[in-house]
């Protein structure tokens, strides 16, 4: 099944990256910075981070994007760093239609795709 994203925002001010997508699957998809930091990742694989899944830092503005509040409660896998930024935990986005809009939007090597499916944003210490 092809997923289709539809774009809500982005915290650049080149409108490229970093960015915020509603699916047609009821999720969202968030572009942000690959987390490639050794102990951010071992944290992660404490906390049962699967191979389907990958870490990516965003501003945390980014999420107010979102036609609904992102919470803890909902989706646990998102946390606070203390420089203004979130790291969050999700599935990799393999979708060759969606990986092709975000790369018409300019997704740069630095940046990736993750899939989130959410409710509402409370941000928990990332303890790494």
């Amino acid at each position: 099944m092809i997923m289709r994203l539809k774009f809500l925002g982005t915290t650049s001010n080149s409108g490229s990256c970093p960015n915020l997508y509603e699916t047609d699957r009821g999720t969202y998809v968030v572009q942000g910075y690959k987390v490639s930091d050794p102990d951010a990742l071992a944290a992660a694989g404490n906390r049962n981070m699967l191979d389907t899944e990958t870490l990516i830092e965003i501003p945390v503005e980014l999420l107010d994007f979102a036609p609904i509040t992102i919470n803890n409660a909902s989706y646990p896998h998102l946390y606070e760093t203390g420089r203004g930024t979130c790291v969050v935990q999700g599935d990799k986005v393999t979708d060759a239609d969606a990986l092709a809009t975000a790369r018409e939007r300019g997704l740069p090597d630095t940046e990736t795709l993750i899939e989130i499916t959410v409710g509402s944003l409370n941000l928990a210490p990332m303890g790494v």
